[in-house]
């Protein structure tokens, strides 16, 4: 699998994502306490989808310009999570009815919900020095308290605990290399050793269902802490044609595995997870799923 935000960036995978994520951080922000944000692969932090690689695989039309539609409003009931979404979206400077179509990333979005006068905070992490330059460019001026370290992913658990009590870790590589499930394994079992009470969010591409059960049921092993698997299919070709004519191997669902999930965030996916499967579906075989995973 090789996926890089800034050719996919909100697809419907990016959009399935960023909802549960923004779940997560408003779950979090529900007590006045401080949390801190660890973003393991942060990426740019706001990618142009009308131009660059975005540009040139255009997948956003068949998820965030979906969800985000005006024309949804129209007797049709929008989730709380799926609404709260939009909002941030909105608050980001993204509208594509007034032009703006740069979409942001999972930083920017972090930085929406962080509240200062609480003390919430952001750690970045990118190993690409152009992309880290980037994110550094995207997130300048913010009154949020904001570390961008470049560095590898997967060592971010060097950098805890935190001095926070709370915390949401965002895991979500590019999946650019074999043996990445065992990477993000073995981080998360070292995240979980260094700061219990965090909730970890995993993104991952589900194309082996058989791997990828193995891998939810080995996350929750090692983590030694409840989990719930989120899916979705999308039931997209799953091949298509760039703007050179090159054909590309499309991916057409994915899951999100929440560590130590916060109470409430369950109930609301629930209704959030099927009405964005219905609403990006590509196919009469699209479907979605979520389910506890035990320790």
């Amino acid at each position: 699998m090789h996926y890089r935000h800034a050719f996919h960036a909100a697809n419907f995978a990016d959009v399935f994502k960023h909802v549960l994520l923004v779940g997560l951080l408003t779950e979090l922000s529900k007590k006045a306490k401080a949390w801190v944000y660890v973003d393991t692969h942060a990426g740019a932090g706001a990618y142009p989808l009308a131009e660059g690689a975005a540009g040139s695989m255009p997948e956003w039309r068949h998820g965030v310009a979906l969800v985000n539609s005006s024309a949804i409003a129209i007797g049709s009931e929008v989730p709380k999570m799926v609404d709260d979404y939009r909002t941030a979206l909105r608050v980001c400077g993204f509208n594509p009815a007034a032009g703006h179509l740069v979409y942001p990333g999972s930083p920017e979005l972090a930085r929406n919900f962080a509240r200062p006068a609480v003390g919430d905070r952001l750690v970045l992490c990118e190993k690409v020095e152009a992309v880290a330059e980037t994110l550094r460019m995207t997130m300048r001026g913010s009154a949020i308290a904001t570390q961008i370290h470049m560095r590898n992913g997967y060592e971010a658990w060097s950098l805890l605990p935190p001095q926070e009590k709370r915390g949401l870790i965002l895991i979500d590589p590019p999946f650019e290399q074999p043996g990445e499930f065992d990477a993000i394994a073995k981080l998360a079992k070292r995240t979980g050793e260094r700061f219990a009470n965090a909730v970890q969010a995993i993104w991952y591409p589900l194309k082996d269902e058989r791997a990828c059960n193995q891998f939810v049921r080995r996350i929750s092993r090692d983590t030694r802490r409840p989990a719930l698997d989120l899916r979705i299919e999308t039931d997209a070709p799953s091949r298509s044609v760039d703007a050179n004519g090159i054909a590309k191997r499309r991916m057409t669902a994915c899951g999100f595995l929440v560590v130590n999930p916060p109470f409430g965030f369950e109930d609301e996916a629930r209704a959030a997870v099927p009405w964005l499967c219905r609403n990006m579906a590509q196919g009469q075989h699209a479907g979605w799923s979520i389910q506890r995973v035990e320790v």
